[in-house]
């Protein structure tokens, strides 16, 4: 799970975290901000804006935590305009150069390896392996993300600069569980089903409509199929309304936390059908609330999940996923799986990452004494 950092020194950092999800749909950065700044260091968080150094007026910040840096490489609008995108690149790389140059430190928590959409992805690689250099420290979530990170932007993988640290729960980040029966009574569903459910945006990457497809030619007796989430995609929503039926329901919409806690408090497992993936809070998501997941063997899900406790597939062909789904819909050990996981997430508490991270900002300022321990 990472490496466990104890720090000796007083904290009180003052940090920029980019780009703020001002729409509040992303847990993550709130509860990463909510703990930073409860050990007593002064969080400003900045939407995205392609010029970020009139901020400076405010103060010079330590640190520089870079949560994402997609949206300052690739056009909003039209994200494979080569013109737009090359005024933003070296935009963007000339302001992290002038914040280096002022002795600010650079932090770069990287989520994924490219844009879902593969939009400009050489243009994207580039600019990000320029960046990775003027990074202090590039976090990831996983041993395999830290290999894939070190490959793709060439890094040396003893220099350091690509600290593994575990991927936090969302258990804080929701309303407690509701019982099963009075959730599905809520949100209108059949109360003896074996539900299984699809969860977050709608978005390509995430396979869903290859996930219907599958659902309806494998013999899954006794189990619905439901896909609810805010679409980004409205062709992607026609494709997937294609497989509508009894067993499959599409809810389309922005879902809030009451919304998010109803239905996986009503499922009985959670299915990742991504397409590619590096970093999945999803899987995080399903495991605070104590469900097993079907996902593929790609990124860090085979180290978040584990086999024992978890219905894992390879994601080349569609026998794995039909097969998954069916062992998942006749399982008897549901339960005993969702408890596992949910006590896996326990252990990945937000105090915790936070005093690695913290121990990753000391370092980048060279202050204080820091020690390092393995973390089983």
């Amino acid at each position: 799970r990472g490496e466990a950092v104890t720090v000796t020194t007083p904290c009180g950092k003052r940090i920029w975290h980019v780009p703020e999800d001002g729409s509040g749909k992303n847990p993550y950065g709130r509860l990463f901000v909510e703990k930073l700044r409860s050990r007593g260091h002064d969080v400003r968080c900045l939407p995205h804006r392609n010029v970020f150094l009139p901020d400076l007026r405010t103060g010079v910040p330590d640190v520089v935590h870079f949560q994402s840096i997609e949206p300052y490489l690739l056009p909003a609008f039209s994200p494979d305009s080569v013109v737009r995108a090359l005024a933003k690149g070296p935009l963007f790389l000339a302001q992290v150069v002038f914040l280096r140059l002022l002795g600010v430190r650079i932090v770069w928590t990287v989520h994924n390896l490219r844009n879902h959409e593969r939009h400009l992805t050489r243009f994207e690689w580039f600019h990000g392996l320029l960046f990775s250099r003027l990074a202090h420290h590039l976090i990831v979530h996983g041993e395999e993300a830290g290999r894939r990170v070190n490959a793709r932007f060439r890094l040396e993988q003893s220099s350091g600069k690509v600290a593994t640290l575990f991927h936090p729960n969302f258990i804080e980040a929701y309303p407690a569980p509701v019982e099963r029966s009075e959730a599905r009574t809520r949100l209108g569903l059949d109360p003896e089903c074996r539900l299984l459910l699809a969860v977050g945006q709608i978005r390509p990457y995430k396979g869903l409509p290859e996930l219907c497809r599958v659902f309806s030619q494998f013999d899954v007796s006794g189990a619905q199929l439901l896909i609810a989430g805010e679409a980004a995609d409205e062709d992607l929503c026609r494709e997937i309304e294609i497989h509508s039926g009894p067993d499959i329901e599409l809810r389309k919409g922005f879902l809030t936390e009451e919304q998010v806690c109803l239905l996986l408090s009503a499922c009985d497992a959670v299915v990742l059908s991504y397409r590619s993936i590096l970093t999945s809070g999803a899987a995080l998501l399903a495991m605070s609330f104590g469900r097993a997941v079907v996902a593929p063997r790609l990124g860090c899900l085979p180290e978040v999940l584990g086999e024992d406790d978890n219905y894992l597939y390879d994601p080349r062909s569609d026998e794995g996923l039909g097969r998954a789904l069916v062992a998942c819909a006749t399982s008897v050990d549901l339960e005993r799986m969702g408890h596992a996981n949910a006590a896996a997430a326990e252990h990945l508490d937000w105090s915790s990452a936070v005093e690695q991270i913290e121990a990753l900002y000391g370092e980048s300022l060279g202050r204080g004494s820091v020690r390092r321990s393995s973390r089983s």
